[in-house]
C-alpha cells in the first residue's frame, strides 16, 4: 500500500494517492527537565487518531511555541532577579554564564518548534486545494490522504 504514497515533501506527481512520513524525522521529542521546569511534548500523541493532519500539526506547533514563551519568561525573571537587562543579556548570550543547561533547553526548544512549522508548512502543500489531509498509521510511519467530504461542490 505505501508503494503508491510519496514521502512527505516530495511534490513530483500531479496527482498523488497520498503520502508518508516518519513523525521522529520531522519534529524531535522535547523533554525539558530542569529545576524551574519540566516539559515533555511527543509529537507521535498529537498524531495517535485519524483526523485533519495540518490541524494536527499547527496544534502541536503552538504548544512548542507557548512552551518556548514560558522559557524564555523564566529566563527573563533570571536575568531581571540578577539586575541585568534581559535584551542586553541576551544579545551577548550571558544566559551561559547563570545556567548553560537552561541555555541547552531553550535551543532545543527553539528547534523543535521551528521542525514543526516546517512540518506545518510540507502537510499544508501536501494538502493542496482538498479540504481535509486525513492521517492513519501504518508500521510506525503516518499516512495522509487528500480528501474532500462527499456532497461539497466547488464553484
Amino acid at each position: 500500500m505505501s508503494d503508491f504514497l510519496l514521502k512527505l515533501g516530495d511534490y513530483s506527481k500531479p496527482k498523488p494517492k497520498g503520502y508518508i512520513f516518519k513523525i521522529d524525522e520531522w519534529v524531535n521529542c522535547l523533554k525539558i527537565k530542569h529545576e524551574l521546569i519540566n516539559i515533555i511534548i511527543d509529537p507521535k500523541m498529537y498524531f495517535v487518531t485519524s483526523g485533519e493532519a495540518v490541524t494536527k500539526s499547527t496544534i502541536l506547533e503552538s504548544d512548542l511555541w507557548d512552551c518556548y514563551r514560558s522559557l524564555l519568561n523564566i529566563i527573563i525573571n533570571i536575568f531581571e532577579d540578577e539586575g541585568l537587562d534581559p535584551l542586553y543579556s541576551f544579545r551577548h548570550n550571558l544566559l551561559i554564564k547563570f545556567d548553560m543547561e537552561l541555555q541547552k533547553c531553550l535551543l532545543q526548544c527553539w528547534r523543535s518548534a521551528c521542525q514543526s512549522r516546517y512540518l506545518t508548512t510540507h502537510l499544508t502543500e501536501a494538502r493542496g486545494t482538498h479540504l481535509f489531509l486525513e492521517t492513519d498509521w501504518q508500521d510506525g510511519s503516518i499516512l495522509c490522504y487528500p480528501k474532500n467530504p462527499r456532497g461539497v461542490t466547488f464553484q
